[in-house]
């Protein structure tokens, strides 16, 4: 993609995660009050409300209260650079802590780069995908930049099982882009998760044709199902129906040309290698059995 380049966030991650861990050996004290965290995502707010609680935890049994909250402030904003302390308030012994962005949330958009598929497949994958852009979009929306390197982690786990939800079989990566107009982009790409279909394996079925054309009609079935070999085998599942479909319209494609004039109906059992029923019947074929019949 012109005019973007990949942004570089493994340091990030992995002074976030030092930070953690240093946080979870020096917090180690036994659970007594309980934490809640509000003002973030869902699925953000586990990764803020863990060390939040082990913070809070030995902050109040060292500090007072007032002195103790405005510790967890400073800690705070150490371990989640981006994020502020709005209030905190304690009930009964537990403490709420209200948070939020402390910058404006960066320019996002979101991308799928379609693993390589036949332009009959194409529309299949992008209808499983629906809405997914959307969804991913309203993730990104509120974080800024700096909130990355703690909240990118979280974020493409939950990004991946979105997207895993929606295509059995498929394996989503991620790559964040910042463009020079300061933009950031999300692109996700997607491999297949073995099992896998390497090859199938057609028997031809037919009561009238003659099986020196259903020969010829078995070595067309597998150059035309050759277009569906490397896909997951779920995935293949879900959409059985579809391809079954798809090759079935192929294979009376080619044979109409001949003038076959043959009804095909394709039944695929997804494996590795996949058996596939072919039923072809002709009414060419029918009819000139009849007439030789009739005439002796």
């Amino acid at each position: 993609m012109r005019g973007t380049r990949p942004v570089r966030i493994s340091r990030y991650f992995i002074g976030a995660a030092a930070g953690f861990f240093a946080v979870a050996l020096l917090f180690t004290a036994p659970a007594r009050a309980g934490v809640r965290v509000e003002g973030l995502p869902e699925w953000l707010v586990s990764t803020v409300a863990g060390p939040v609680e082990a913070v809070w935890q030995e902050v109040a049994r060292r500090h007072e209260a007032s002195s103790g909250e405005r510790m967890l402030e400073l800690v705070l904003k150490r371990l989640f650079p981006g994020l502020r302390v709005e209030k905190t308030l304690t009930e009964g012994g537990d403490l709420i802590v209200s948070v939020a962005f402390a910058e404006e949330s960066a320019q996002w958009d979101v991308a799928f780069l379609y693993p390589t598929l036949g332009p009959d497949l194409t529309p299949l994958f992008a209808s499983d995908l629906g809405d997914a852009a959307d969804v991913l979009s309203n993730m990104l929306k509120p974080l800024p930049l700096d909130c990355i390197g703690w909240a990118g982690q979280p974020l493409l786990r939950r990004a991946g099982e979105v997207l895993s939800e929606r295509l059995p079989g498929w394996s989503p990566s991620f790559i964040f882009r910042q463009r020079k107009d300061g933009s950031m982009g999300l692109e996700a790409s997607f491999n297949p998760i073995p099992p896998v279909v390497v090859a199938y394996s057609p028997r031809i079925r037919s009561g009238s044709l003659p099986r020196l054309l259903q020969a010829e009609i078995s070595d067309g079935a597998l150059e035309v199902l050759s277009s569906y070999v490397g896909l997951p085998t779920p995935w293949v599942k879900r959409h059985s129906k579809e391809i079954e479909r798809l090759a079935a319209l192929s294979l009376e494609s080619r044979w109409a040309a001949r003038d076959i004039r043959g009804k095909v109906d394709v039944s695929i059992t997804p494996d590795r290698v996949a058996p596939v029923d072919v039923r072809v019947e002709s009414d060419r074929y029918t009819l000139k059995g009849w007439v030789a019949a009739s005439l002796g």
